[in-house]
């Protein structure tokens, strides 16, 4: 009976969303109970197809998937009707022998991805040869009826750098595994990743594909010719939890949503009313001042100086900043006489907004200049404080889960997002160093997810 393949001369190109850095070849296997050399299955789309189903406590087009490996009936057949009778026939055995497999799937058994990745330079910021390795992988639906699944790998860190103390041990390494240590763009090596399936991650809208986390459980890096450059070893273990993700933390600054406005302005004294809720600068330009045109703490800056590389204009050239709007509109501040009060362009000067009845804290907004910082530095710290992200690009992070603090355990999921960029001259002084921008506002799900 056929079998849904994916041969490695026909491999699939799995990517992430149009954010992602980089793309990835994968050898996708036969299914599940068809075992690789050593013990694990490959993995193979109709896996991720069962996975999911299995996550979901749903059931696949196992009809949809039988006539994607049942050829259609020979129409210039001279008996056509015996031919059609046929097609039925192996239709109706290919869909019993799929329904078996669906319902013998081990959603807990570990499986084996070979992807291919690129291995730079000795980094000593990195401690070792990075490696191109984007922890997200798109897999097409084999019926053919959705946008596919997002594969998402929740401990990928352990697996982005090689160890070496320096240069000369990373030379040293990659002449021994095969590789000319003399090539200075770096060199082309395969992943073997074996995993085990965690549980469905939220599907925010824009995103292609069912998102669907995974845990490492060991890695190696090898060779094109199977010369293995580095065993990783173990970097996880057990059945990862299959609940709704949770953030390592869901507060900024100490702000957190959902708290009481009272409370936020309390924990931070230095807020002032702006247009669009509150806001504090600290270590403003000296020509700001002067500016007719007030500095935001808007994260859009920081995508714009990434995507168009422009200078930082000096009424952006703060040392920190945060911003956050109420969950529900404030009233426009008054002077004693009832007339709206005029707003002045320097927001130390702004007029502290009126009470109203237990406003609370419906998003945040932080902008800060880290001097001399480096972005992978940054990615690596950021990813230890919120835990595995479930997107991210070049100079772009996206998480989404529960407030480990929340007191309601049936609250919105968080939406967390960081955009960062590397500045010749930023801040107050004009330092090299990089600009973070993080926002944190509630999780809204795409409309169009059922999952």
């Amino acid at each position: 009976m056929p079998r849904l393949v994916v041969l490695l001369a026909a491999s699939l190109l799995l990517i992430l969303p149009a954010s992602a850095e980089t793309s990835h070849r994968a050898a996708l296997g036969r299914p599940q109970n068809a075992a690789a050399g050593d013990g694990d299955a490959v993995l193979s789309a109709q896996d991720v197809l069962f996975a999911y189903a299995h996550l979901t406590d749903t059931r696949p087009d196992l009809e949809a998937l039988a006539r994607v490996e049942v050829p259609p009936p020979d129409t210039h057949s001279p008996v056509p009707g015996a031919a059609a009778a046929r097609y039925r026939t192996a239709l109706r055995d290919e869909t019993a022998e799929l329904r078996g497999a669906f319902e013998r799937f081990n959603i807990n058994r570990p499986l084996l991805l070979r992807v291919q990745t690129g291995i730079g330079r000795y980094d000593a910021a990195a401690g070792g040869l990075p490696l191109d390795f984007n922890p997200s992988f798109w897999v097409r639906d084999p019926t053919w009826r959705t946008d596919g699944f997002i594969l998402r790998f929740n401990n990928a860190g352990a697996v982005r750098t090689v160890p070496v103390a320096d240069e000369g041990e990373a030379d040293d390494r990659m002449a021994t595994a095969g590789f000319d240590p003399r090539f200075d763009d770096g060199w082309n090596g395969v992943l073997e990743l074996r995993f085990v399936f965690g549980g469905v991650l939220p599907h925010p809208p824009g995103l292609r594909g069912a998102p669907i986390a995974a845990r490492l459980l060991s890695a190696r890096l090898v060779s094109r010719d199977g010369e293995v450059v580095h065993d990783f070893g173990t970097v996880g273990q057990g059945i990862p939890r299959r609940g709704p993700p949770v953030l390592g933390t869901a507060k900024l600054d100490g702000l957190r949503l959902g708290m009481p406005l009272a409370e936020a302005r309390a924990a931070l004294p230095g807020l002032r009313a702006t247009p669009a809720g509150y806001g504090m600068f600290e270590g403003l330009a000296a020509g700001v001042r002067r500016d007719p045109r007030a500095p935001r703490c808007d994260i859009g800056i920081v995508a714009d100086l990434r995507a168009f590389g422009q200078a930082v204009p000096p009424r952006h050239s703060f040392r920190h900043c945060v911003a956050l709007q109420a969950a529900v509109p404030l009233p426009e501040p008054t002077e004693p006489s009832g007339k709206p009060a005029a707003r002045s362009s320097d927001p130390a000067d702004a007029l502290p907004a009126p009470e109203v009845s237990a406003p609370q804290v419906g998003e945040v907004t932080v902008l800060r200049f880290l001097p001399g910082a480096m972005p992978e530095v940054v990615r690596r710290q950021l990813e230890r404080r919120f835990g595995a992200p479930l997107t991210e690009g070049k100079g772009e992070i996206t998480w989404i889960g529960h407030d480990p603090d929340a007191a309601d355990s049936q609250a919105p999921m968080v939406q967390l997002k960081a955009e960062f960029v590397t500045l010749a001259q930023g801040g107050p002084d004009g330092e090299p160093g990089v600009l973070l921008g993080l926002q944190m506002q509630p999780y809204r799900p795409d409309p169009a997810d059922n999952s």
